[in-house]
C-alpha cells in the first residue's frame, strides 16, 4: 500500500523505499510545492496514513491472538530467539518503546526498528521526526489498535 500510494505521484517523484516512507512523504510535499495547510497536501497526508496502515496489517497481520502477527513484530524488535509463545511475544512487544511507522519500514528488510528506553524518549523522536501512526483508521486491524499509545502525552 504505501508503494502504491507514492506511484499515483511517479510522473513527478521518485520513491526511494530504503528511506523512512514518512521522510519520503515529506520530500514528496517539497517537492511538489506543497505547503503545510494546502489542501492537496492535506488530501495527500491522509492518504498516506491510510496506506500507512494497510501496510501495517499487510506486514504484521490484523489479529490481535495471532502469534505469527506477535513473532514478527518481535523479530523486527530485534528479538533472538523469537518468543515461542503468543504470552512471550505479547510481554515483549508490549514492554518495548518502538515507532509503530518504523516498524512498517524495517519489514522489507534485515533492519530492526529502534528501540527507546522510555515512551517519553519514544514521544519526543515522534514529534522530531513526524512518524506519527493515525490513531482512528478505519481499516486498523485490532493488532495494530492494540499497541497504538497516545504518543502526544506519554503519561496517559
Amino acid at each position: 500500500p504505501v508503494p502504491e500510494f507514492f506511484s499515483q505521484f511517479s510522473s513527478s517523484f521518485t520513491y526511494t523505499p530504503e528511506n523512512s516512507s514518512s521522510a519520503e512523504f515529506y520530500r514528496l510535499c517539497d517537492e511538489l510545492g506543497w505547503e503545510k495547510n494546502e489542501p492537496q497536501r492535506t488530501q495527500a497526508h491522509k492518504e498516506f496514513k491510510n496506506a500507512l496502515t494497510r501496510q501495517f496489517n499487510t506486514n504484521y497481520g490484523t489479529e490481535k491472538n495471532s502469534l505469527e502477527s506477535w513473532q514478527a513484530l518481535c523479530k523486527h524488535l530485534g528479538a533472538n530467539p523469537v518468543p515461542k509463545t503468543l504470552n512471550r511475544c505479547r510481554q515483549m512487544v508490549m514492554t518495548t518503546h518502538v515507532n509503530l511507522v518504523d516498524l512498517v519500514d524495517v519489514f522489507e528488510s534485515d533492519k530492526v526498528a529502534t528501540v527507546f528506553d522510555t515512551v517519553e524518549e519514544l514521544s519526543r523522536y515522534t514529534m522530531a521526526t513526524g512518524k506519527y501512526f493515525p490513531r482512528e483508521d478505519i481499516d486498523a486491524g485490532d493488532l495494530l489498535k492494540h499497541l497504538l499509545r497516545p504518543i502526544l502525552n506519554p503519561s496517559m
